[in-house]
């Protein structure tokens, strides 16, 4: 571990897509911003994208960027990918979506992710 590890604030969570479903339960970020997500090797292949939601879940909706883009993450089963923090910086509540918002992917399976959420 080096110095700067023992300053770094950061959580690891697990996050799940339920059985034919495409999106994650809800993640309550605290302050800090997904930074990665690794997928499991059985994950059922689709990239990710997520929605967000201000009141606790009540509301969700896709998470664009500032060009109105869907965010979209590159991802393959049994990979890391690393994030944009900046893109999550001011989000308190988030779902992960496996597909895009016009093409959800079902997963086969329950499928847990690995987030690592950090302050940036």
């Amino acid at each position: 571990m080096s110095l700067n590890d023992t300053f770094c604030i950061s959580e690891t969570m697990t996050a799940t897509v339920a059985e034919n479903a495409s999106l994650t339960e809800t993640i309550a970020c605290r302050g800090l911003r997904l930074a990665s997500v690794t997928l499991p090797s059985a994950w059922t292949t689709a990239n990710l994208t997520f929605q967000t939601s201000f009141d606790e879940g009540a509301t969700w909706v896709d998470l664009h960027d500032q060009n109105g883009n869907e965010v979209v993450a590159v991802a393959a089963p049994g990979v890391c990918t690393v994030l944009f923090p900046s893109l999550f910086a001011s989000l308190r509540f988030v779902r992960v979506r496996s597909g895009t918002s016009l093409t959800p992917i079902a997963q086969e399976a329950a499928r847990s992710l690995i987030l690592i959420l950090r302050a940036v």
